[in-house]
Order: structure tokens, then sequence, then C-alpha cells
């Protein structure tokens, strides 16, 4: 085979794995689309025939009462802003909770509720990046997560130093908090709660890619696209 004929196509190949991973990746990555705005839909409609494990309306109305949570903005590390809820108590006892891709502290209402109502705890409730109305593009599967996660806990320990502090996360909020661990949290962290986080990168892609019936083919080709595109990225940081 011609010397020439044979780079083209290794090179070519090379390419075409990078094109279907981006574009896999941007799936996954670009503006994590979250539904927030039909929240109060869908509480709405299970008024009139409520099912237990949905019944939240009552939950979202707790939530959402006037002066209860107040919205905090603040720039992470990387000088982007980030938002969340927050309740303050007099005590000294802190919950953060990170919500998972695509969606949003109120569609946890009902979790909250009841932790709120058990330990009347100061409660910071995330929003996370590229969720919602948040001015980022990007969501990294809960990587740059866990550092805006540490950027809340400095929020919190920098107006109280005595803060005892329980990080939870729920599905990608559970990688975030995960990841917040292997960045190092101060000693103010007394416990975390990873809520059924993913196994890895690839096979969280992979997983998905199946389910929304991308052929087997493909998703193989596009997985390892990913994981390339996605270590690239997380090394671009001029990119976020």
């Amino acid at each position: 085979m011609n010397i020439g004929l044979l780079v083209f196509i290794i090179v070519f190949s090379i390419i075409l794995v990078l094109f279907v991973g981006l574009i896999l990746t941007g799936f996954f990555i670009i503006r994590g689309a979250s539904h927030t705005k039909y929240i109060h839909q869908i509480a709405d409609s299970y008024k009139d025939d409520p099912q237990p494990e949905f019944e939240f309306a009552k939950d979202l109305d707790w939530f959402k009462q006037e002066g209860f949570f107040a919205k905090e903005r603040i720039k992470s590390y990387d000088h982007k802003h980030i938002e969340a809820y927050f309740h303050k108590e007099l005590n000294h006892n802190y919950l953060i909770f990170a919500h998972g891709y695509t969606g949003s502290p109120e569609e946890k209402s009902k979790c909250l509720h009841m932790l709120y109502d058990k330990y009347k705890c100061n409660m910071l409730v995330m929003k996370q990046r590229a969720h919602g109305n948040s001015e980022i593009k990007y969501v990294t599967m809960g990587h740059r997560e866990g550092k805006d996660l540490l950027s809340w806990i400095d929020f919190i320990v920098n107006s109280d130093s005595e803060a005892n502090i329980i990080v939870f996360g729920e599905s990608m909020g559970a990688a975030t908090v995960l990841y917040g661990l292997d960045f190092g949290y101060p000693k103010n962290v007394k416990c975390i709660i990873a809520d059924c986080g993913y196994t890895n990168i690839p096979t969280q892609y992979e997983f998905t890619s199946r389910s929304i019936g991308i052929p087997k083919l493909v998703t193989k080709i596009g997985v390892f696209g990913c994981t390339l595109a996605f270590f690239f990225i997380f090394h671009i940081h001029h990119l976020f």
C-alpha cells in the first residue's frame, strides 16, 4: 500500500474519531438545558391525582415562599459568576446541596423540605453552572462544579469560621462532591453524601448514548473520542 495513502487513512481515522467524540461531548456538556420552568407545571399536574413519589407541590411552595431562601451570587475560582439559594439559621450547622445534570434546586424541594424540618440547619442549594440562567456555557460533569463547591464552602466559612458543613450531591451532584473531596475540603466539612453518582465519564457517555438510540459502533467510536476531547477540554482553562 502506498505510504502516503496509509498515512492519510490513519490521520483521517483519528480526525473522524475526534470529530464524533466532540459532537457527543457537545451533546453532554454544552448548555445542560435545565427544565426548571416545568417544575411548577409538573407539581400542579399531580394536585388532582396525587402520587406519593411525585407529590411535591406543597414542598415547592415551601421552597418558593417569600423571604425563606435568599439568592446569592459570587465569583467562582475561574472568575465566573455562580448562583445559589441560601437560608440562614442561628446555628453553625450547614447543608450544601448540589443537584444533577439538567436538574434544578426546585426539583429537589421535597428532599430539602424534609431535611430542613428534621434538622433546622442553614441550607445552601447550588445552581450548577450552565443550568437555568447561568452565564456559563458548559457543564463538566462534576469537575469544575467541584471547584464551584469549594467556592461556596469558602463563602460560608468566611462568614462563620465555626461552620460544620455537610455536602450532599445527587447524580452529577454526587460527582461534584467527590471531585471536591479530591481537590481538598477544609476541616469545616464534616461529612459528604454522594448519592447515585456515575462510575466514570466514558461509561456514563456510553450508557446515555445507547439509551437514546445511538448505534453501538458509533457509540464505541464516540466514547473514545469523547474521552480524548473531554481530557483536552479539562486542560485548556481559557475555554471556560
